[in-house]
């Protein structure tokens, strides 16, 4: 059994479910989301509202009438919920985050709505688990925990988004199917002529258009479902971009133009470490200045390069804009300290040196904290605006103050800024490698094993991304008040991407509409190299911004790019630094 979407029996439970609808996609502020759930909860089945809700969101629900506690995470798993069992006590605990020294703490797994039964005196009875409708068996069998009996509920419940069985494709793809691929002169052109060919195909060239307009789309609804407690005062920045200059953030950067108003800036924030050295290769003046090394080495790491550049590729597109590129330095020292002091309890329960690395380069590239680089050179100390002090209780009273420190060298003091604020959006490109084979392994698994082997590969790594990434980095963002918005995972976009085989097919109904599946989302074939096959759909969306240069660099992971991680360890390991 799968529930759909609420049944509208009466006509105050159809009200109900067309308010939330409203709410969510007309992005009005005024109306508290929390208010009308709870409206509607008072009127029909929890698992109905919650099967056609969409976005990011962790819940805990209790239900008094029937001693039911409901809780859960959406079907991505982008906010951050963890458990604890004690099955001898008959205890169950939930928080969004908690200290590395409470090892018994687990995040709660994206593979369903979880209710727990709870009676007055015995306390926990049994936890039940209505998985979504689009799981298999072998995905909900990984989520039993061996400590206690999680019952599976025969009752489903619709999921959000849409991917089409596998066996739809078994077939792979034929010679037609990778023609406007095959065909194009290569490999002597460069990646620019090679993306510039492949738009002649005119199904090919359609279906990028289509892709653009889901992502504006996603992109759209979370520029503009902010909060605006500012908007009779300054004009001071509200969406930032977690900006390595790389093909994914430079797509969002250019998208939230769009959205974002006329008169506001929009924070491209670009984080870089500082390279480790052994203490003996520090010259004893550096360590008598209390300075390791120069901030011109961070000029030498592999995204401050990229950054730059399509900065100054997104100035010369839309010169009206005021790009803020903040250059966020972190020297090994503060690393160290804000890692024991902070981020450590931020990333528990995970602990590999992957997390280590993602962890602590998002934790500081989101604080925002760094250097105002001017398009004339001049620079000067800045923090982004979110990174603030709250005073006041909740809602529209809460204000901040933010003090502007001196980074970097900088001696003169600057002024104390008071604004009124409420929050602010960082866009983040998680996502998009997962689903439109943008890793170096997506090229190994097609060469080494086919195109059957790809397909299963890339649905693996969407499913697997709840428990890789968004928890811990939903906890690493909010440690700064900041809201992470991932567009590359609206529900649409993977519903859209994810109905794409990694090459040309026929026909194909969704779950919305029928749609022609006339192009690849990737093409990782040998006589296509990295910065054209890859993440093929997405480059050439980029070259139809105008992102030329951004369309053809490279994929590099976050933490090579940001200099952070050592790529002489595994990382998988256990890191004994957090």
């Amino acid at each position: 059994m799968c529930l759909t979407q609420i049944d509208s029996k009466t006509q105050l439970k159809k009200n109900c479910w067309e308010a939330i609808q409203l709410l969510f996609q007309s992005g009005n502020t005024e109306t508290s989301d929390t208010k009308v759930l709870l409206d509607a909860l008072g009127e029909v089945p929890l698992l109905q509202v919650m099967c056609t809700v969409r976005g990011p969101y962790s819940f805990i629900y209790w239900n008094n009438t029937s001693k039911r506690l409901w809780f859960g995470r959406d079907r991505i798993g982008r906010h951050s919920l963890l458990w604890q069992i004690n099955t001898l006590g008959s205890m169950l605990a939930l928080t969004s985050v908690a200290k590395k020294s409470r090892p018994e703490f687990q995040e709660v797994p994206a593979c369903g709505i979880f209710c727990a039964h709870l009676d007055e005196n015995s306390g926990l009875n049994s936890i039940h688990l209505h998985p979504w409708s689009d799981m298999t068996e072998d995905e909900i069998s990984t989520f039993k925990k061996e400590s206690f009996e999680l019952i599976i509920s025969p009752i489903r419940i619709q999921s959000p988004i849409f991917l089409p069985d596998a066996a739809l494709f078994l077939t792979g793809p034929t010679t037609n199917d990778l023609s406007p691929f095959t065909q194009v002169e290569h490999p002597s052109s460069s990646h620019m002529k090679l993306l510039e060919d492949l738009l002649k195909d005119q199904a090919l060239s359609s279906r990028v258009d289509d892709l653009i307009s889901i992502l504006k789309k996603a992109v759209k609804v979370r520029v503009k479902t902010q909060l605006d407690g500012t908007k009779r005062v300054c004009q001071h920045c509200k969406t930032a971009v977690l900006f390595s200059g790389g093909l994914d953030s430079a797509i969002l950067a250019a998208l939230a133009h769009e959205f974002v108003p006329s008169g506001e800036p929009i924070d491209l924030l670009n984080v870089a470490f500082e390279r480790p050295r052994p203490h003996k290769e520090i010259s004893r003046k550096e360590r008598k200045q209390g300075r390791e090394q120069r901030v011109d080495e961070f000029d030498d790491v592999p995204d401050r390069k990229t950054g730059r550049q399509t900065w100054a590729e997104l100035r010369q597109l839309q010169p009206e804009r005021n790009w803020n590129f903040v250059e966020i330095n972190v020297s090994q020292e503060e690393l160290s300290l804000e890692r024991s002091r902070r981020i450590s309890d931020l990333i528990h329960p995970l602990n590999t040196i992957l997390d280590d690395s993602l962890g602590c380069a998002l934790w500081f590239a989101s604080r925002g904290e760094g250097t105002l680089v001017l398009p004339s050179g001049d620079n000067s100390s800045y923090i982004s605006p979110a990174r603030a002090i709250y005073f006041g209780g909740f809602g529209s009273g809460s204000f901040k103050i933010t003090v502007n420190f001196s980074f970097w060298f900088r001696l003169d003091p600057l002024p104390v800024t008071l604004f009124l604020t409420l929050e602010q959006v960082v866009l983040l490109g998680m996502g998009a490698d997962e689903q439109l084979g943008g890793y170096m392994r997506h090229r190994t698994t097609l060469r080494q094993r086919g195109w059957q082997a790809l397909l299963a590969e890339l649905r693996h790594d969407l499913t697997r991304i709840s428990t890789r990434n968004l928890g811990r980095d939903d906890r690493i963002l909010s440690d700064h008040g900041r809201q992470g918005r991932f567009p590359y995972l609206d529900e649409e976009v993977i519903s859209y991407v994810g109905a794409l085989p990694p090459w040309h097919s026929s026909d194909f109904v969704s779950h919305n509409s029928p749609v022609l599946l006339d192009c690849s989302r990737c093409c990782p074939i040998s006589s296509l190299p990295p910065g054209v096959g890859d993440k093929s759909l997405l480059r050439l969306a980029a070259i139809k911004l105008g992102l030329y240069k951004a369309a053809c660099l490279p994929k590099r992971a976050f933490q090579f790019g940001s200099r952070i991680a050592n790529s002489k360890e595994k990382a998988s390991d256990i890191s004994d630094r957090l």
